[in-house]
């Protein structure tokens, strides 16, 4: 079965406020841009764009992901891991088939991420199955059923991982840790973009 994705996605002119000692606020906000189209693009080659939401609270990314075929989840007070309960709870009804499929937490800045890499992320095994960032704090990727993310307590934040694994044993589940180094790489400081930029010089033409 095709999975179900949820993409969070940050207010685009707010997002990346981190990068700003070497991108101006507009410069932030089309970068944001890029990877929400990007990340739609992965999140279609590997789902239906009926299971795909967007999670935000804003009205220009929720109108990008309309324009791919795309739902959307407002984020009204803007706490990413209160925005997800509301999200699980519209595309999971109890005891339906949605609850037998996986369900997949997608941030929009995993610009190595593949289709291929995410698939082997949906078939891995356990319960819940977790890729962390490159400082093994911070949960990049996150998988589990339907049924599970019911139940689920995400704990999006400061290490996020061992918060997240913890809820996993809370809940009596099998976590399983992938550490894979394309999907460990996201956009967050400056080193982060002059890294991506020095392996992909077509990023700075936003």
């Amino acid at each position: 079965m095709r999975p179900i994705i949820l993409i969070p996605c940050k207010r685009l002119t707010g997002g990346k406020s981190r990068l700003a000692p070497v991108l101006s606020g507009d410069a932030r906000a089309a970068l944001c841009r890029r990877f929400l189209r990007d990340t739609l693009r992965l999140a279609c080659a590997v789902g239906s764009p009926a299971d795909i939401r967007v999670v935000s609270a804003d009205r220009e990314a929720l109108q990008l992901a309309a324009d791919c075929g795309v739902g959307g989840e407002d984020d009204p007070d803007g706490e990413l891991n209160s925005a997800l309960v509301h999200a699980v709870a519209r595309s999971v009804r109890p005891d339906s088939p949605e609850e037998r499929r996986n369900l997949l937490i997608l941030p929009i800045d995993l610009v190595h991420a593949t289709p291929a890499q995410i698939s082997c992320v949906l078939a891995a095994p356990g319960d819940i199955v977790l890729t962390p960032d490159r400082a093994g704090r911070g949960t990049n990727l996150l998988r589990m059923t339907g049924r599970i993310a019911r139940e689920f307590h995400f704990q999006y934040g400061d290490d996020s991982v061992s918060r997240h694994l913890a809820e996993a044993l809370r809940l009596d589940l099998r976590a399983e840790v992938l550490d894979d180094p394309d999907l460990a790489f996201d956009i967050d400081t400056p080193d982060d973009y002059a890294a991506w930029i020095a392996g992909h010089p077509q990023g700075d033409s936003l």
